[in-house]
């Protein structure tokens, strides 16, 4: 919003800066990122700000209208925090212009939000991979602990660690996969709920943010990289299970 410096004469209601105004909001609307200009004349203002404030009988007895000509700006929705303040900075020193006010401010708040829960989502697949980890090493070592009769059959036989390790492998690579696909789901329900209210949000503060679905790319890689980790805990609990068991043979 910028408003205007007022006229030399405050009682005048005609403005002689009209043709100044006009030329203004042509400039204005040659800027990077200006979408549209709109005047509001002071006397609209003024008129609004009576019927909205309800203090009508108030300021019917002020000598004349105190409030500028005001100018409202549409900038484009993708414009981010550094243009809206280069932006700004610009219509400041227009000599025409009293003050500008923006949502600068918010926006920069609530892309700090973002910002936030962009982090936490992070944090949040961390955990999620120790998640993984955890239930496939623990899970592993049970099912092996429960086999562990078939595995010192094939170890007294000659069998090679990758032998016996395979099937391990496999349960592993497939708790991996099944924790992403879990985790994902769970996520897609998130984003169903919450997306458009932030985005809706997001567009109130000008802010091009938007919650947007997962690719497939995204989904691939986290399958890829779920079943790895589940594929690697496995392999190093059988890994370390066999090492024992052979180290407790070869000590009797």
């Amino acid at each position: 919003i910028l408003f205007l410096s007022p006229p030399e004469d405050a009682g005048n209601q005609q403005i002689d800066s009209g043709q100044e105004i006009r030329n203004l909001m042509l400039d204005l609307l040659v800027l990077p990122k200006v979408e549209d200009v709109r005047h509001i004349p002071r006397e609209q203002a003024f008129d609004e700000f009576k019927r909205e404030s309800g203090l009508s009988g108030i300021l019917d007895r002020l000598p004349n209208n105190p409030l500028p000509e005001i100018l409202l700006i549409s900038t484009v929705d993708n414009m981010d925090a550094e243009n809206m303040r280069l932006l700004i900075e610009r219509l400041e020193r227009i000599p025409l212009v009293a003050s500008v006010t923006h949502d600068r401010v918010w926006r920069e708040r609530f892309e700090a939000v973002a910002s936030l829960f962009q982090n936490i989502s992070l944090v949040i697949g961390t955990i999620m991979g120790l998640g993984v980890l955890l239930i496939a090493g623990n899970t592993v070592q049970t099912v092996v602990q429960s086999r562990s009769e078939e595995v010192q059959l094939l170890d007294q036989l000659g069998a090679t660690s990758l032998f016996i390790a395979r099937p391990f492998l496999y349960y592993g690579l497939i708790i991996g996969i099944a924790g992403a696909l879990v985790s994902l789901v769970l996520v897609v329900i998130c984003l169903n709920v919450f997306g458009e209210p932030v985005n809706r949000l997001a567009s109130l503060y000008g802010s091009d943010f938007r919650i947007q679905p997962f690719a497939l790319t995204y989904w691939s890689k986290v399958i890829v990289a779920s079943g790895a980790l589940g594929w690697a805990t496995a392999g190093l609990t059988v890994a370390t299970y066999i090492r024992r068991l052979r180290t407790n043979a070869s000590g009797r």
